[in-house]
């Protein structure tokens, strides 16, 4: 086999920031018959693609260094058979205004993910977000389709403290719900998970649409006042 050139690059960040490390190595069979290449990113922030569409200005919050690999396997006439992705972050922090009421420091990211393009599918093997006490943690698969594009996953948040479910609790969801339960709990740790598919008829992202959705909650050691007059239950678990 063979090796091609590792040319490396520095992108400038914006106004005049740190800048964006780039190396891209190549390597192909002595007969032609497959080659894969790699490329290395040091240094990137999301925030960086804020200004990209109005779509993805929520990126303008997510202050995390991220090194990323993305590994690419291709056959001779140059036809992608697979590539894998792996992302690591350090500290820094993510901020949500109208979302997440607090910022949050992250301690660390771990991600990677596979894409089988001669079986049309992709594998989200984790999304790993490190906030200290409480992490998140993502996985799921999905599914290309002459008809559209299927995916279903498994979302986690575990060891939420029940003093900060506020700060974790998005604002605009179930908004009565989120005020009984800041009044009403105390002590003690949650973790929330959901277990979803999604699906995208005629490929059609307009289309997206949640063809299933469930919810799981487990608490321990808990305060919880159920009405104003009740004495509060202690060491609520379940």
């Amino acid at each position: 086999g063979g090796q091609g050139p590792a040319p490396q690059a520095q992108c400038p960040g914006p106004d005049g920031g740190r800048p964006i490390n780039i190396s891209v190595s190549g390597i192909y069979a002595r007969d032609r018959s497959r080659a894969s290449a790699m490329a290395l990113v040091t240094d990137l922030r999301p925030s960086l693609f804020a200004d990209l569409s109005p779509d993805v200005a929520f990126l303008r919050g997510v202050d995390i260094s991220l090194s990323g690999q993305l590994q690419i396997e291709a056959d001779g006439g140059g036809d992608i058979r697979g590539m894998t992705i792996e992302v690591t972050g350090g500290e820094g922090s993510v901020s949500l205004p109208g979302v997440l009421p607090a910022i949050h420091r992250v301690k660390s990211v771990n991600a990677r993910a596979t894409v089988n393009a001669l079986a049309h599918t992709a594998q989200i093997d984790r999304i790993a977000v490190d906030f200290g006490a409480t992490k998140i943690l993502i996985t799921g698969a999905g599914k290309r389709t002459p008809g559209g594009q299927t995916f279903g996953g498994r979302a986690e948040v575990q060891n939420i403290p029940v003093g900060r479910l506020g700060d974790y609790w998005p604002i605009p969801f179930a908004p009565g719900g989120r005020t009984w339960a800041l009044a009403n709990l105390s002590g003690g740790e949650i973790d929330v998970a959901a277990e979803f598919g999604l699906s995208t008829p005629d490929h059609d992202l307009a289309q997206l649409g949640v063809d299933r959705m469930v919810g799981m909650i487990d608490y321990r050691g808990m305060g919880v006042r159920y009405m104003p007059d009740m004495p509060e239950l202690e060491g609520v678990s379940g």
